[in-house]
């Protein structure tokens, strides 16, 4: 599940935001720090939870000072666009570098995440972008584990099929290459499934294609 820090002003406007990823609700506390007791906690839908991070994404790209500095690409994020294909495809294919594969040039796209907080972000920012609001999907089921009835034996996480379409819009609107490139990747090559919402309850939806 995921947590939004928020701070409005006056006439609701949003000033700051964070959002973070937790694994159960006891690390709610752990998580908001020094606001214990200083803020209300307050539930929200998984449609409002989307909404916020999108606000959160575009205050962030307002406020560029706000992330922390990063290294200028090295010459292995300046690889012609085969060579990061291929690089990307290991990330997805290799059982040895899935668990600590990012791409090149970014912080949160690949298998986890090398960023230190929520404004940290690569050199390839744009994409990172839409991998960070997707890392921090609200619902989904991690590698080899069972959540809302489903058991998932995938070497990654599997992410409700809304957060799924907002990612692949988010990759395309930029029109960046490494964001086509992980784009197809995701969706043409792995063909990484979904949890989608069905009558019975949740269930495994096969890729839609980028």
């Amino acid at each position: 599940m995921s947590i939004a820090v928020a701070e409005h002003g006056p006439d609701k406007q949003l000033l700051n935001c964070n959002v973070m990823a937790i694994s159960v609700v006891e690390d709610i506390d752990r998580a908001i720090g020094p606001l214990k007791g200083k803020t209300s906690i307050v539930p929200i839908t998984m449609e409002e939870m989307l909404h916020l991070m999108n606000q959160c994404a575009e205050l962030d790209q307002t406020h560029p000072e706000d992330h922390t500095p990063v290294a200028p690409p090295n010459e292995e994020e300046m690889k012609n666009f085969t060579e990061r294909l291929k690089e990307i495809k290991a990330i997805f294919t290799n059982k040895s570098e899935v668990l600590s594969g990012i791409v090149p040039g970014t912080k949160w796209c690949g298998t986890g995440d090398l960023a230190k907080d929520y404004h940290e972000l690569g050199a390839d920012s744009l994409t990172d972008t839409c991998c960070r609001n997707h890392d921090l999907c609200p619902v989904k089921i991690r590698a080899f584990s069972k959540k809302y009835g489903l058991t998932n034996k995938a070497l990654y996480t599997k992410s409700h099929c809304r957060c799924d379409d907002i990612f692949s819009n988010c990759l395309k609107s930029h029109g960046t290459k490494s964001g086509e490139i992980l784009g197809q990747i995701y969706f043409n090559f792995v063909k990484v499934q979904c949890l989608e919402d069905g009558k019975e309850g949740k269930y495994f939806r096969d890729s839609k294609g980028f």
